[in-house]
């Protein structure tokens, strides 16, 4: 598999686990407007992909 710019993707990057820590911090205001709105486009994109 691989990564955004042809490498070869980490073998413990695991995107669900990543995403429920993202959606943590948040939760406890940790993130920008804009890291919440890409967060949040990110969410949408894998809804439409996944159905």
């Amino acid at each position: 598999m691989r990564d955004a710019v042809g490498r070869e993707a980490a073998p413990a990057f695991r995107p669900g686990t990543w995403l429920r820590k993202q959606d943590r911090a948040r939760t406890d205001g940790k993130l920008t407007q804009q890291q919440t709105a890409l967060l949040d486009a990110l969410h949408r994109h894998a809804e439409t992909v996944t159905g």
